[in-house]
């Protein structure tokens, strides 16, 4: 980046999705490794207690404006890598025929991440992607108000780490602010960290 002083402000936001119901997310894991072109290389592990009457899981990324998400990967626990589909996902398909692949769907102001989930009952979903043009500059300093959580169902825990190689962030060179959530926000090993002290809701 630019400039030693950095302003993140992060949004973790809950909407609530039917398609997801009865599915429990145990946890979710967000780590973000900035990049020095602005971009933000993005690893987030998901922990799902998943309901039978679903066939995939999607991750809502909106109002993307220039951002663009590339290299888009999931695997599982068993650290098998599924096949990725492109933006050419069809979400009618059955749950055999989802399983082990993964894709994109296009929006009109972002796009939705989306997997197959396998098989009901608790799974781990480890998902990767570059996000371009994630921080922006300014004329005063450099930053970001992204949201990073989007459509589940109550996630129990959140956990969302920044960091940036060969930066460290400290509460003297960093600006940061977390909200629509209950939890703790604090610059912390020279890292950004966020975390859920309550589940989220539907206000969340």
């Amino acid at each position: 980046m630019r400039r030693l002083q950095v302003f993140l402000s992060v949004l973790l936001l809950f909407l609530f999705s039917p398609s997801f119901a009865q599915s429990q997310v145990d946890s979710v894991k967000i780590y973000v490794e900035l990049q020095d072109d602005g971009s933000a290389l993005i690893r987030e592990r998901w922990v799902i207690d998943v309901s039978d009457n679903i066939t995939e899981w999607y991750l809502g990324r909106e109002n993307l404006g220039l951002m663009q998400i590339l290299d888009f990967k999931v695997s599982d626990e068993s650290g098998r890598e599924y096949v990725y589909e492109g933006t050419d996902w069809d979400i009618h398909r059955s749950r055999s025929d989802k399983a082990g692949r993964c894709g994109i769907v296009t929006k009109r102001d972002g796009c939705e991440l989306c997997w197959g989930v396998g098989s009901g009952g608790p799974h781990t979903y480890n998902v990767s992607y570059l996000l371009t043009g994630l921080v922006k500059g300014y004329s005063d300093k450099d930053g970001f108000n992204h949201m990073f959580v989007t459509p589940t169902e109550n996630p129990r825990n959140v956990l969302l780490t920044i960091r940036k190689k060969g930066t460290i962030f400290t509460d003297e060179n960093t600006q940061v602010w977390g909200f629509r959530f209950k939890g703790e926000t604090e610059v912390l090993d020279g890292a950004v960290n966020y975390w859920s002290t309550t589940s989220f809701n539907s206000s969340s």
